[in-house]
């Protein structure tokens, strides 16, 4: 599967992908990370392929590699900026009320960037 990552933490080798599906996110979580710290890891906006899992309704995302360095920036900047000015109202009214569904596949036919 492809993806984008939306958050890493490259100090403890983990991070969250929006999938191309669009279904859950998946979580990111390179156990030998911390053997390795010398090593690159992700960054916000990357775009990435893994293998995908479930396990327990949890995606797990697992094999990840970097196939475009911050390609989608703008994805991961767009979503924060988003939810900053949202109201914090419980999950179920937010979802119901200011979802914006923002296609990744779009982005690789080649439509503008988001700002």
């Amino acid at each position: 599967m492809f993806g984008v990552i939306l958050w890493s933490d490259p100090e403890v080798g983990k991070a969250v992908i929006w999938c191309e599906d669009h279904g859950d996110l998946a979580y990111y979580e390179d156990a030998e990370h911390s053997a390795n710290l010398d090593r690159l890891f992700f960054d916000p906006g990357d775009y990435v392929e893994f293998d995908l899992c479930v396990d327990n309704e949890l995606r797990r995302a697992s094999n990840a590699h970097t196939i475009l360095a911050a390609e989608y920036r703008s994805v991961a900047h767009t979503l924060n900026r988003v939810r900053a000015h949202t109201p914090h109202l419980p999950v179920a009214e937010e979802a119901a009320t200011s979802a914006q569904v923002i296609h990744l596949t779009d982005h690789l036919r080649g439509s503008p960037q988001l700002a």
